[in-house]
Order: structure tokens, then C-alpha cells, then sequence
């Protein structure tokens, strides 16, 4: 089996997946090609994409003809036909190229169907945009609902990451039931990490980017209660545009300038106690998880949310809300003693959580059963989500209903 890998748009989950998964296919033998624009590639390898893996540039070669056609199609108005069916074309060629036997669609986030004559899964993360009224960023969620059941409609078949993203596509969209294969994301044993020269202030971890779901303005409202009661502890934020909170440029999005806001308004209790990061090194980011106090996600929504298993691999504790994806995940790892969970938008519960562990700082350093936790961690790793998805795509010439069979 060849598999075609096109990266149309990205998330830090949809990296990960494909850094992941395309790994256990060349382990088992298959061929893998990931397209992407040349940037993209670039940081693929700079995560670390498996030598076995093949890149090329995404859409038309970028010579002869093609370099002129592919001009042509970048000039073309987004969303008008003639583009549309230039990059259909693109890409269909390239699929042949490549030899390719099988598809498998990473981000489909407001993108065009693409038919690409081929047998194609689709990786759905989630349906955040259908909670946030106001649309998601910029594109109302009428619009994105609509680029999704295409995407189902025209798709071989659909792998949400969790039961609770599956359950929201088919009430969502109940024509699509049987192409859903649910294929949870998988896990990898890390253990416990060195703090790189250590740290003398304790903190909370929140590695996540700066989207409405991961309510980081209520994270700071409850972390502004504590230290007006007198607790030192830090936080510190990781991911895209969490750097913006504290810089003095006007932010574009309305919750990035609600946190500016609540930012500059306590300026003086929360300066040197918020560090806000943006992207940093995977090194980088194993060195906080090791010296974190917890790992807080007060996430209002997520599809699956894999900064809680990225922590507990690492031996780190966690706060997080008891959304129905984190809940999911504490049952299938059985990690409830390493977790606690509070409701969202509870400030209250999250302060209250965020105090306790401050009193139990110590008692969580000294945490040293790993093999216990790392049997338990490796009850569904990321070789085992690559497999599910080889076996679904190897039946993907038989009808939609047969995949959707395939026992979980």
C-alpha cells in the first residue's frame, strides 16, 4: 500500500498524528508519501518526520508546465471554480505520480473536496467551531459545517479522534454514520523528564494554543484569586499566540484582547508571574512538563486534547475540566489517580483545584511507580492507532457499512 498524506491546513494535534501514525506505516511496510507547502515539510523534519517517509511539495510540480499552471492557480480567486477544479486536477495527477493506493486527509477545516480518485479517510479532530456562536475565527460555523459534510459525503471514510467527536458528527450529520471508524490518538512512554537547570519557582503548565475553547481567560481570573490570597506560583503558557498576551501590539481576536485586558488591569500582581511562551522546542517543552507543579487545561471544549495524555507520559499530574473528551481518555488509560477533574467555566472548582496542589506540591515530586503507569499508558499507543487506520484503509474498496463493522 502507498498512502498519499496531503496537509491542506494543520493543527499541533494534526502534526502530531501525522509525525505518529506515518511512522507505524512505514514500520509495517507501506509506502508513505506526505505533501505539504515547502515550509511545512521544513518543519516536518524539524520534528522529527521518519527518514522513511517521503515529502514532496503539495499541488502542481514546480517545473515545466506545471510551474505555469500552478502560477495560474495561485492567481485565481479563492473559492471560484476554475481554482477549484485546478487544484482538483493537481492532485489527482499527483496521487499517479506518486503511485498512490490509498488517501488519507489529515485537516479538512475549511477546505475544498478534493475527489482524488482514490480510496480517502479523513481524519475529523473536532467540531469546535458549532460551540462558539460567534463563528471560528472569522468563518461562521454555518460555513464550516457545510465544508465538513462535503468532506464526509465525498470521503471513503471518516476517523473521528474520539467516541465523543463521533457521537457529535452523527447527530451532527446522520446521513454519514457508516463511514465513521472512531480511531482514538495513541500514546508514547516517556518517563520522568529533567528540568534543564531545574527551577526555583513552582508553576502551571498550560500547553496550549490561544483558541477560544481553552478558556485561558479564566485560567488567569482564577490564578489572580490565588495570588491575591497570597500564594507564589507561576504560569506558564505555551503554544500559538499565547506570546501576545503580554505585548503591548493591539490583539486581532476579541478573546486575545479580553486577555490583554485582564492583563494590563493586573498588571502589577501578574507581571513575572505569567510567562507566556508561543511556540517553544520539543526539548524545550519536555524540560516544563518535568518541572511543572500540574499540567492545567481548562479546556471548554476539545475533540480529543492531547496535552493530557502528552503529561501523564511523562509522569506529570493534571487539572483539567471534565469535558466528555478528557473523561474519555482518563477511563480508556484508567489514569484517575493522576488526574483531577472540575467542571468548566468553574473558576471557583479550578482555583480550589490549583490551591491543592500547591499544598500537595512535594507529595506529587515524589511520585516514582512508573512502571505501573507506564503499563497503564500502554494500553493504546500510537502503533496501535497506525494499525487501526492500515486495517481500515486496506478495506476501504469494500462498502462504507463493512468499514464501519471493523470492532473497536
Amino acid at each position: 500500500m502507498t498512502i498519499f498524506v496531503p496537509e491542506f491546513g494543520f493543527s499541533a494535534g494534526s502534526e502530531t498524528v501525522v509525525l505518529k501514525v506515518t511512522s507505524g506505516w512505514a514500520d509495517d511496510g507501506h509506502e508513505v508519501v506526505v505533501a505539504a507547502p515547502r515550509h511545512r515539510l521544513r518543519r516536518y523534519r524539524q520534528r522529527g518526520l521518519d527518514s522513511r517517509v517521503r515529502t514532496v511539495e503539495l499541488g502542481w510540480k514546480q517545473s515545466g508546465w506545471q510551474r505555469w499552471v500552478g502560477a495560474l492557480t495561485s492567481r485565481l480567486p479563492d473559492g471560484s471554480r476554475s481554482r477549484r477544479l485546478l487544484i482538483n486536477a493537481a492532485l489527482r495527477l499527483q496521487v499517479r505520480r506518486e503511485k498512490a493506493t490509498r488517501v488519507f486527509v489529515p485537516w479538512i477545516v475549511n477546505q475544498p473536496v478534493i475527489n482524488f480518485g482514490l480510496p480517502t479517510g479523513v481524519m475529523v479532530m473536532d467540531l469546535a467551531w458549532r460551540h462558539y456562536p460567534k463563528g471560528w475565527f472569522g468563518v461562521s460555523a454555518q460555513t464550516l459545517d457545510l465544508a465538513l459534510e462535503r468532506w464526509l459525503e465525498g470521503a471513503t471514510v471518516a476517523f473521528p479522534v474520539s467516541e465523543s467527536t463521533a457521537k457529535e458528527i452523527e447527530e451532527a450529520f446522520p446521513k454519514v454514520g457508516a463511514k465513521l471508524v472512531t480511531v482514538p490518538h495513541g500514546s508514547e512512554w516517556r518517563g520522568a523528564g529533567k528540568q534543564v537547570n531545574g527551577s526555583p519557582n513552582l508553576y502551571f503548565l498550560t500547553p496550549a494554543g490561544m483558541t477560544p475553547n481553552k478558556d485561558h481567560e479564566g485560567l488567569l481570573q482564577s490564578a489572580v484569586t490565588l495570588w491575591r490570597a497570597g500564594l507564589n506560583f507561576k504560569l506558564v503558557w505555551t503554544g500559538a499566540g499565547t506570546e501576545m498576551v503580554v505585548v503591548e501590539k493591539k490583539a486581532e481576536t476579541e478573546g486575545l484582547q479580553r486577555l490583554q485586558c485582564l492583563y494590563q488591569t493586573h498588571h502589577e500582581l501578574v507581571a513575572g508571574r505569567l510567562e507566556c511562551l508561543g511556540f517553544v522546542s520539543d526539548q524545550a517543552l519536555d524540560a516544563l512538563y518535568a518541572g511543572a507543579c500540574r499540567v492545567i487545561l481548562p479546556s471548554t471544549y476539545e475533540g480529543f486534547g492531547l496535552p493530557v495524555l502528552e503529561a501523564i507520559e511523562r509522569c506529570a499530574r493534571v487539572i483539567c475540566t471534565d469535558i466528555p473528551a478528557f473523561v474519555e481518555q482518563v477511563g480508556r488509560y484508567q489514569i484517575n489517580d493522576r488526574v483531577v477533574l472540575v467542571s468548566k467555566n468553574d473558576q471557583v472548582a479550578l482555583a480550589a483545584a490549583m490551591r491543592s496542589a500547591i499544598v500537595d506540591a512535594p507529595a506529587g515530586a515524589s511520585f516514582t511507580d512508573e512502571a505501573d503507569l507506564r503499563r497503564r499508558i500502554e494500553a493504546w499507543t500510537w502503533g496501535d492507532a497506525a494499525q487501526r487506520y492500515l486495517t481500515v484503509l486496506d478495506r476501504c474498496d469494500a462498502p462504507p457499512d463493512r468499514a464501519a463493522e471493523l470492532p473497536l
